[in-house]
């Protein structure tokens, strides 16, 4: 998977800069979740109001997502002491993974 494989979320939109949602087409986002987390990058599949749900998000269902889409999709938030440079180390984590999954 290259990054022209990742569309972010709502990217035209204004968006809060700390959060970053993303779908992966052909990846399944709980596999990956796990993948992530074994090299120390913590994600989500959901929102954080949905922590634990095993359906996909009912935002991204009403947004037009299909079930099956939805369950393609991350989010990646940063805290107020994150370090400058974070999101660059996470994208590259992130894209790490992905080509191992290939």
């Amino acid at each position: 998977h290259g990054s022209q494989d990742i569309a972010i979320t709502s990217a035209d939109e204004t968006r809060l800069p700390h959060f970053s949602h993303f779908q992966i087409p052909s990846v399944d986002a709980e596999t990956l979740l796990i993948r992530l987390d074994r090299v120390g990058l913590f994600a989500s599949v959901g929102s954080a109001c949905q922590s634990g749900a095993l359906r996909p998000s009912h935002v991204l269902l009403a947004m037009g997502f299909t079930d099956s889409r939805a369950r393609q999709c991350i989010r990646v938030t940063f805290g107020w002491d994150s370090q400058q440079g974070i999101g660059l180390q996470a994208a590259a984590l992130i894209l790490d993974v992905l080509g191992e999954m290939r």
